[in-house]
């Protein structure tokens, strides 16, 4: 899974085995930026 951050630079994950770190993470972002 590709996921592109708003700097313009993207993450790849390992949908295997950091799906669940990797929604923990994109919570976190959206929480910073839609507080």
């Amino acid at each position: 899974m590709l996921v592109r951050l708003t700097d313009g630079t993207a993450v790849v994950y390992d949908s295997r085995e950091t799906a669940p770190l990797a929604a923990t993470k994109v919570r976190d972002w959206k929480s910073r930026l839609f507080p």
